[in-house]
């Protein structure tokens, strides 16, 4: 996680290499990084075969990381240079990449410099731990850099650890190392044989593992917020879906008060002139009953 602390630093210094690269498509940075990737996987693979040479094949496969790495910097800013970074883009970087780092770390694991057993442990550590941080993106929260082992400080590793090993075999120190490639560690009796590269990868090994129960721990965190935050705005939402619901079936009862009031005003209205009505009905009794008595006398 330390380097990564330092990308915005690295920027002006990847956007004059990318310069160069102006009239490159991205997607062919990102092809040449694994590339470059595979064969520095297959130079380590292929210590077995060089006896003392080996060494040189390890500074070979130090170097064609380094150029890796640097293509594999280099393909997103060349995108935003010539704005043709794309959702396609991304995924292809990710996808090589996944592949460039089983392709690194598993031509160590069957080099004359490790144990397989302790690559196999590299290997799944180093893939567990890009695999939360991807898969973080996945699930809708944000994709997840932080941790014990993230990718740039794994390759700065990757490129030191061959230098390391072949320094300390060239050196005045070249007795501490065996014909096996391998320094003899003992504690309590007991004989730890293990190589500059090994203590490397036992590192991925423990620190990869950690680094993606790390990842998966923020990711639930996050993902724990954003479900209690979008509960809130579901509450907020109903809340306000009532409020519309209450504030329609009051002017509705509005509406129906004053529609009730009307009715009620009708009525009397009704009523005034059906007693007119009698009354009119009752004169002309009167005067009917009138006329027939003038008639009789």
């Amino acid at each position: 996680m330390v380097l990564d602390e330092y990308r915005d630093h690295a920027e002006p210094l990847l956007g004059r290499l990318a310069s160069y690269f102006a009239q490159t498509h991205p997607d062919t940075m990102t092809w040449l990084a694994f590339a470059f990737a595979l064969l520095a996987g297959i130079s380590f693979f292929g210590t077995n075969f060089v006896g003392e040479t080996g060494l040189v094949l390890l500074i070979v496969a130090a170097a064609l990381i380094f150029t890796s790495a640097t293509f594999d910097a280099l393909d997103g800013v060349v995108a935003r240079l010539r704005k043709m970074a794309s959702v396609r883009g991304d995924f292809l970087d990710h996808v090589l990449d996944r592949y460039a780092d089983v392709s690194i770390i598993g031509g160590i694991s069957i080099s004359a410099f490790c144990d397989f057993r302790i690559g196999l442990l590299a290997i799944l550590g180093v893939v567990f731990a890009s695999y939360m941080g991807t898969q973080a993106q996945a699930v809708g929260i944000r994709r997840n850099y932080r941790g014990l082992l993230a990718r740039a400080d794994r390759l700065v590793m990757l490129i030191a650890a061959p230098v390391v090993q072949v320094a300390i075999e060239n050196s005045k120190w070249i007795g501490w190392v065996q014909p096996d490639h391998r320094i003899h560690f003992e504690l309590n009796g007991f004989a730890f044989p293990l190589s500059i590269i090994e203590l490397m990868m036992i590192w991925f090994a423990i620190a990869g593992n950690v680094t993606a129960v790390q990842r998966a721990i923020t990711t639930w965190g996050d993902l724990k917020k954003n479900e209690r935050e979008d509960a809130k705005d579901k509450r907020g939402e109903d809340e306000e879906k009532l409020n519309n619901k209450k504030s329609d079936i009051e002017e509705r009862e509005r509406v129906l008060k004053e529609r009730e009031s009307k009715i009620v005003e009708k009525i009397k209205e009704l009523e005034e002139r059906i007693n007119k009505m009698a009354k009119l009905a009752k004169e002309l009794n009167e005067t009917k009953k009138n006329i027939e008595e003038k008639e009789k006398k």
